[in-house]
């Protein structure tokens, strides 16, 4: 008995095969990393939108305890620590984008300063302007209907 060559071979992906598996694979993580990037930006602007919730009620709760008024000054370290909730560390919660939080006195809007382009002094950012969070066009809940234009009446003939 003779053996010959084409016995001999053992079954094998061609080379066509192996790149049709690649070029799937490559479509498939085109398609996917786009989308695990936008959640992460979205998960880190709501951790820092949730933030600056957590410093607006602290800063509310101080003025009711330490009887302020609106526009009375206010310190995120001395005034607030006791009545915000601290991280791991013991430490209050920063940023997910490498922010920092900030609120000058008491009825003003919290602000997120970011430090991001190599800016040697923060800005500051609104909420909506979170260093995490791309700005989003605000859609209203009940479109309301528009006015019809005037239709334009002509002035009878004198």
């Amino acid at each position: 008995m003779f053996i010959t060559k084409a016995s001999r071979r053992r079954p094998a992906f061609t080379l066509v095969e192996i790149m049709i598996v690649v070029a799937i694979i490559g479509l498939l993580a085109a398609i996917a990393l786009p989308n695990f990037i936008k959640a992460r930006a979205q998960s880190q602007a709501n951790a820092c939108i949730n933030n600056l919730r957590k410093i607006d009620d602290a800063s509310n709760q101080f003025a009711v305890e330490a009887h302020k008024s609106t526009g009375d000054h206010v310190s995120l370290n001395r005034d607030l620590t006791p009545y915000i909730k601290m991280n791991a560390a013991g430490k209050l919660p920063i940023c997910p984008a490498h922010g920092t939080y900030g609120v000058e006195s008491i009825g003003d809007t919290p602000v997120c300063f970011s430090g991001k382009h190599g800016q040697p002094r923060p800005r500051p950012a609104l909420i909506a302007d979170c260093p995490a969070q791309k700005p989003r066009r605000r859609v209203p809940l009940m479109a309301k209907p528009r006015p019809k234009p005037p239709s334009p009446i002509e002035s009878p003939a004198v």
